[in-house]
Parts: C-alpha cells; sequence; structure tokens
C-alpha cells in the first residue's frame, strides 16, 4: 500500500491486498507489470490513492533505470580495457620419446633440476614445493608454488609464485599436458595469469620456455 496510508486504511477498513511483479522480455527491452490486488470496495479511497501512487513510483523506477544505464556506459568508457586481462605463455615440442619417460622427467625432483631448476617437488596434489635459483634484481630466487593437478602420465599443473617474491607480484599457473602422436609426445608448457605488471616477468619468461623445453628433451632421453 502507498506509504502514510496504511495506518488509515487498516483503522478504517482493514485493507489487506497483494502486490506482484511481473517481467516479461520483449525484443525492444522488458515489460513491467505491477498489479495490487485485493481491494474490496469499502477500500475504494485506498485503491484511488494507491493507482496515483503506483503510477508515481512506476516513472521513477523507469528514471533511475535510465540513470544507471547512462553510469554503465560511462564505465565502459573509462574503464582501462586491459585492467582485468591476462596473458598466457605457450609452447609446444614434439620430443621424440614416449609419454611416460617425459612423465618421469616432469616429477622426479632430481631430474627437475636439470633441467629447471633446483626443488623440493613431488607430484602430490595440494603438495607445497619452491623453485631456487640465483636472486636477481625483482625476484628473491625463490618462487613458491602448489601442486595443483596430477593424471600421470598426462597432465600436470602447478601455482608459479604466490606474489610474494618478485616486485611486481607475479602469480602464473603453470600447466604441462602431453599428448601421444605414434612414437612421439607432444609436449605444451602453457603459463597462464600474466598481468600487465607483470610485462618484464612475461617477455623474460616467454623467451626462456623454449630453451627449458629442449632441456627438458635431454633429460628425458636418458635411459632409467
Amino acid at each position: 500500500m502507498p506509504p502514510g496510508d496504511g495506518e488509515e486504511d487498516r483503522t478504517k477498513t482493514g485493507l489487506r491486498t497483494v502486490v506482484t511483479w511481473t517481467l516479461t522480455p520483449t525484443e525492444t527491452g522488458t515489460h513491467l507489470r505491477v498489479e495490487q490486488s485485493g481491494f474490496r470496495p469499502r477500500d475504494a479511497q485506498s485503491y484511488r490513492r494507491a493507482s496515483r501512487h503506483w503510477k508515481r513510483c512506476l516513472a521513477a523506477l523507469l528514471k533511475l533505470l535510465e540513470q544507471l544505464d547512462e553510469e554503465d556506459a560511462m564505465d565502459g568508457i573509462a574503464k582501462d580495457p586491459t585492467k582485468d586481462e591476462t596473458k598466457s605463455i605457450v609452447v609446444e615440442r614434439l620430443i621424440p620419446h614416449g609419454a611416460d619417460k617425459i612423465w618421469r622427467a616432469l616429477t622426479f625432483p632430481h631430474l627437475v633440476a636439470e633441467w629447471l631448476m633446483e626443488n623440493d617437488f613431488a607430484p602430490v596434489e595440494g603438495h607445497r614445493f619452491t623453485f631456487r635459483a640465483k636472486p636477481v634484481p625483482g625476484w628473491s630466487g625463490v618462487t613458491n608454488c602448489v601442486v595443483l593437478r596430477v593424471e600421470p602420465p598426462r597432465l600436470l599443473a602447478y601455482s608459479w609464485g604466490d606474489g610474494s617474491e618478485s616486485d611486481s607480484g607475479l602469480k602464473t599457473v603453470v600447466t604441462w599436458s602431453l599428448t601421444p602422436e605414434g612414437d612421439a609426445t607432444r609436449v605444451r608448457m602453457e603459463q597462464s595469469g600474466f598481468r600487465p605488471q607483470d610485462e618484464p616477468g612475461y617477455k623474460g619468461m616467454g623467451s626462456g620456455w623454449p630453451r627449458i623445453l629442449e632441456r627438458l628433451e635431454q633429460v628425458a632421453a636418458r635411459p632409467g
């Protein structure tokens, strides 16, 4: 019922109604219908007031929606389109060995140390480990990681960085995918989650991963 009318109506007529809103999509927008039902003959005065009230309410609602549309449009113009965007590094290499041999090189810590970095890795989901190397400007030399997925011998994923080790607060995910192709295996490495402020790391790692996969192939080729 309209504001201000309730006490009068409850004491004089015992007004009890139901308000129902119905929204129906159309080709050009949305058809909005409001119905207040249950008015009895003795509620005639409240009925007239309610009719005027709902007309004002719907006009105010329409005006508010128009203002919100304008604000959304301005937000779209002002928003930096790259603010929420991230980039990925993707490197693929066809390695002339079976997936089992490559999986071994990806998951045995002493082998990972030969083609990537010193580590305390274990192929167990939820395991926390670190990669360790010589510090450089902007990076502490330690990368904190967590194993996210282990599906031998085809998929391995772990977080790369927790944001505390580098000046940019780098936090990415490295995913290894192994796909057999005849007697060989296509190895795909994706490092995802680079933000605009991570651009130096994106460029540096982008140039480094192809060489790393070459070393991975050499280690995977060893007997054992």
